[in-house]
């Protein structure tokens, strides 16, 4: 073989290397969900922490009024534990069932919790920071759920309400 020859393999070696890098990477990383914590009531938050498997993000005070926006790493069977003191809300904090941020994130939402005196209001919005997914990501995550699907509790089906909605492939 010439030099240039081997240098060429070289190079294509090194490039298909980095390019498998990159991918497992990108397939190694776990989704990214939003939520928006927003104070709806008249006294600020104080200490407000976000849990997430074993991590907690100290988000601090929110004032009356202000919203807060943070983004975790988590995968369906996660739970998100809020906890925080308001004056005149009993609650401590909430709970957030990992499947719930996950079928958000994979719809383009994002979950937005209102804190006002004695309940907790959730809803969905538009997330413009959701996580684009390349091709082959959304085709791991498709073969995924494919695959892994767990089977429901058996017993009378709940009635359809709207057609099923899959996810596309591309």
């Amino acid at each position: 073989m010439t030099t240039s020859r081997k240098r060429w393999w070289i190079v294509s070696l090194v490039a298909l290397a980095l390019v498998g890098v990159e991918l497992g990477v990108r397939l190694a990383r776990r989704p990214s969900a939003g939520l928006v914590l927003i104070n709806g009531g008249a006294e600020s938050i104080r200490e407000l922490v976000v849990s997430c498997s074993g991590v907690q993000v100290v988000v601090g005070d929110v004032a009356p009024g202000d919203m807060k926006l943070v983004r975790l790493e988590s995968g369906p069977s996660d739970a998100v534990t809020i906890a925080f003191e308001q004056a005149g809300n009993a609650s401590p904090g909430a709970t957030i069932a990992g499947a719930e941020l996950d079928q958000a994130r994979r719809d383009g939402l994002r979950m937005a919790l209102t804190f006002q005196p004695g309940q907790v209001v959730r809803y969905l919005e538009d997330d413009e920071h959701v996580d684009d997914a390349s091709p082959p990501v959304r085709l791991w995550r498709w073969l995924y759920d494919v695959l892994f699907a767990t089977p429901t509790a058996p017993g009378p089906a709940a009635p359809m309400r709207a057609a099923p909605v899959r996810p596309l492939l591309w």
